[in-house]
């Protein structure tokens, strides 16, 4: 009994630390990508369970594997507002049927490659970027 209670206990151990890694992976604070630079004014906080933006929008957020779905309520039901996935640091969604992405500039970067250009001050505020892979269809 004692050995079956310390198995369980390390499977337990395995399980929260693949937890708190996929979450650590997932949560913060993404910032709108568009006309080749971060728009810091525009972006999206994922909290756990929960996503909120700029404007005071929130609702909740199912994140499985690479796959994400951001619901919000309306009129008293919630809904599908966007879905999309979050892979290396970049949030893609797909709203209203175009890619919007979103980048998590604490992270470490891999640039999609369906990225063609970047600006020259992309990342300029992004003091605490650790890394950024840039694909060869960045010319």
């Amino acid at each position: 009994m004692k050995k079956f209670l310390i198995i369980l206990l390390s499977l337990l151990l395995v399980f929260s630390a693949l937890c708190l890694t996929a979450c650590k992976k997932t949560n913060g604070k993404y910032y709108l990508y568009e006309n080749d630079k971060l728009d810091v004014e525009s972006w999206i906080l994922i909290d756990g369970k929960t996503w909120q933006d700029e404007d005071g929008e929130s609702g909740r957020v199912k994140i499985s594997g690479e796959n994400v779905v951001l619901y919000i309520e309306f009129f008293g039901e919630e809904e599908e507002m966007c879905s999309g996935t979050i892979i290396d640091g970049c949030l893609t969604l797909e709203i209203s049927g175009e890619k919007t992405l979103y980048f998590n500039p604490e992270s470490e970067l891999i640039i999609p490659s369906f990225i063609t250009s970047i600006g020259d001050f992309a990342f300029k505020d992004c003091t605490s970027l650790k890394s950024v892979t840039i694909p060869d269809s960045v010319t």
